[in-house]
């Protein structure tokens, strides 16, 4: 069987977390959406995918490459023009010889492949509409189902509660004579009610595992919790209380596990009084500070700075962002400019660099007033010890014949950063040594 997974991106649906990521590159606990996908193919044992890419394809492919980090082969099927997912199957329609599974590219689908397949293979038809139980609120088309399972029609979200498309299908390739060239064209709303209008048998199977179309953002939201607490409960079952029903099968977590539900990235940096309840996921090179406060159910991006005394829980904080000092996070999504309440689907922007910033121009904000009161405290420190300078001067000038400084290379870390690599400078200090290595007096 061949894989092909729909990263096309032609619709922005979750916006503002979709303004400036393509949808498959929705994080999910600080990794792509897409990078579930493609585990789940590769556990699986599917060593050759195809990608249809389009809009901020590029982002994609960067990030993903050839796919060896995951023991497969990606080949990218690049669009110039938007074809719709069905359209975009046509596009592909040279490489696909066999029985395929299109995957979405955009949507958590914890799907058993071989389960699946199975029962594609037993029925004998054309195709297979993966389903699942209707969830709330989603966008995605409703099945009818006869007692065989055969798919009858398909209707929008809202007007029937039977299963809902996945946008997960298996087919064989004789489907692809159904679909026009050179058209959009969309397999839930075009293709399926066609094939079923020209007799071919297409069946519904209803997945058992979690489903998440990601198209709202309290999906999004949904599932930051149910992988960090699946994650959780895999690692320390013991520990875990509350959170979601739901668990997926397979939470892989970027980051070392520091502590029962705790995980945290490359190059922290967590100030000792910071407090974390468990479950907690703090990214790359991000910088917790003084008497800062992490609930249960709080994922922190890469590169993330919570400024000092912050409150944060149950809240996803978006690679990147500045969190003020003080400032109280409750069941947010938070972006540099913006934040987010999933329960009510509304946004609001953000304008005052004190509270939700960028990393870096938070820095340039605050970066002015805290330069000025370090350089008025030097100047009051160096003023205020000048006698006691000028005397050490005079100690070891005589005391060394004339050399009273000397330089020593130091290994140290920019006081401040996020993260960052350490660095060798030179440290300026008066001798204490003479040449011939004796002390000097009074050094």
């Amino acid at each position: 069987m061949q894989v092909i997974i729909l990263a096309t991106d032609e619709q922005r649906r979750l916006p503002p977390l979709s303004d400036g990521l393509p949808g498959p590159m929705l994080p999910i606990v600080d990794r792509p959406v897409l990078a579930t996908t493609i585990e789940i193919v590769a556990r699986a044992g599917y060593k050759q995918v195809l990608m249809s890419l389009y809009e901020r394809g590029g982002q994609i492919a960067a990030y993903f490459g050839g796919g060896r980090r995951w023991g497969i082969d990606i080949k990218y099927v690049t669009q110039r023009q938007a074809w719709g997912s069905a359209g975009a199957l046509r596009w592909a329609g040279g490489l696909l010889s066999e029985t395929f599974l299109v995957l979405p590219g955009d949507a958590y689908l914890d799907l058993d492949l071989e389960a699946a397949m199975s029962f594609h293979r037993a029925h004998g038809g054309a195709a297979t509409a993966i389903l699942h139980a209707p969830r709330p609120g989603a966008t995605a088309f409703a099945a009818h189902l006869d007692e065989a399972g055969r798919l009858q029609g398909v209707t929008p979200a809202g007007e029937e509660h039977g299963p809902q498309l996945t946008g997960a299908f298996i087919f064989e390739p004789a489907i692809l004579g159904q679909i026009p060239q050179r058209d959009s064209y969309d397999i839930a709303a075009d293709l399926l009610p066609a094939l079923i209008a020209a007799g071919e048998p297409v069946y519904g199977y209803t997945m058992a595992g979690y489903w998440n179309p990601l198209d709202s953002l309290a999906a999004f939201q949904e599932a930051q919790q149910v992988y960090l607490y699946s994650a959780f409960a895999q690692r320390a079952p013991e520990h875990v209380s509350g959170g979601p029903a739901e668990r997926v099968r397979f939470p892989s977590l970027d980051a070392r596990h520091i502590a029962p539900g705790i995980w945290v990235g490359r190059n922290p940096s967590i100030h000792p009084t910071a407090r974390l309840a468990a479950p907690v996921y703090i990214g790359d090179h991000s910088w917790i500070g003084r008497e800062v406060e992490l609930g249960a159910g709080t994922v922190i991006g890469d590169s993330v700075v919570i400024d000092d005394e912050a409150t944060v829980s149950g809240s996803t904080i978006i690679s990147g962002t500045y969190v003020g000092q003080l400032v109280n996070v409750q069941d947010k999504i938070v972006t540099p400019d913006t934040i987010s309440d999933p329960r009510a689907e509304a946004t609001t922007r953000i304008v005052d660099p004190f509270l939700i910033a960028r990393v870096g121009a938070a820095a340039e904000g605050r970066g002015p007033l805290r330069r000025m009161a370090s350089i008025v405290l030097t100047i009051a420190l160096m003023a205020l010890l000048s006698p006691l300078f000028v005397l050490a001067w005079l100690i070891a000038t005589l005391g060394t014949g004339g050399q009273p400084l000397t330089r020593e290379p130091r290994v140290g870390q920019r006081v401040g950063g996020v993260g960052g690599s350490p660095r060798t400078f030179q440290l300026l200090r008066f001798r204490t040594r003479r040449a011939d290595g004796s002390h000097v007096p009074g050094g």
